[in-house]
């Protein structure tokens, strides 16, 4: 058999190159592959047990790039979902203020933390004075725009620490951290004078004024747990409509 010629060795060379270079890049791109899908394996399972912080990012292979992206945004969506579902599940969907289980969670949390650091923490109580007559008066969704008003004015007199709540019905609950009882009771004052003087624009040119009564109560003195607490301030609103409404009565 002839020998071959230098021109078929290098072409047997080349074609032996190729063939060596087609299967690393196999090789390469399989790697590759294996490592992306690991990616967006490990990527699906911290998100499943929690992990919304989770990002992937993908290169190469290009066409897996686009489903890390869209697994990114699709994280990014649940996030801001379950922030939507957590926002809906601790406020009152009428006034915007803590719903009722929230409040006992903040109040609970806040005596706790008081207690560790031997703070005060007081709690108010208000509730609109004959908001009944007021609905009867001049209809329910009046009504509504009233709770919507003065949940708006109990808001504007309070630091950003505290926590406005609305109880249920026409009343409402306002948790102070590290507030004394004198101060809680200038609150609970100033929040008053706020409502009595604010003016209702009902539906036409009728207008409509409305009064609350409020009842304070402050942490050690007045008990140290969110029932016993409760109670006290409760005490000090009945108080206030004994004596009238449309006032601020401290417990002893």
């Amino acid at each position: 058999m002839a020998s071959l010629t230098l021109s078929e060795r290098l072409t047997a060379v080349g074609f032996v190159v190729s063939i060596i270079g087609a299967i690393l890049g196999i090789m390469i791109i399989n790697r590759s592959l294996v490592s992306s899908m690991d990616q967006l394996a490990a990527g699906a399972t911290s998100v499943a047990v929690g992990d919304r912080d989770h990002q992937i990012e993908i290169q190469i292979p290009r066409e897996l790039t686009s489903v890390a992206d869209a697994f990114n945004l699709m994280t990014k969506r649940i996030c801001e979902q379950e922030d939507a579902l957590e926002h809906l599940a601790r406020t009152d969907g009428l006034t915007g203020l803590y719903n009722r289980r929230e409040f006992d969670r903040i109040l609970a949390e806040e005596l706790q933390r008081a207690e560790r650091y031997g703070r005060p923490v007081s709690l108010i109580i208000g509730d609109i004075d004959h908001f009944k007559n007021f609905n009867d008066t001049y209809g329910h969704q009046a009504g509504d725009e009233a709770l919507r008003a003065i949940a708006h004015t109990l808001t504007e007199n309070l630091r950003d620490t505290d926590k406005a709540c609305r109880f249920g019905g026409e009343e409402f609950v306002v948790v102070l951290p590290e507030c004394a009882a004198e101060t809680a009771r200038q609150v609970a004052e100033r929040t008053r004078l706020a409502v009595e003087a604010s003016v209702l624009h009902l539906d036409g040119e009728q207008t409509a004024k409305l009064t609350i009564s409020l009842g304070v109560a402050t942490s050690p003195d007045n008990g140290e747990t969110p029932k016993i607490l409760f109670k006290s301030a409760d005490s000090a609103l009945y108080k206030s409509k004994e004596h009238g409404r449309n006032r601020v009565m401290s417990a002893v």
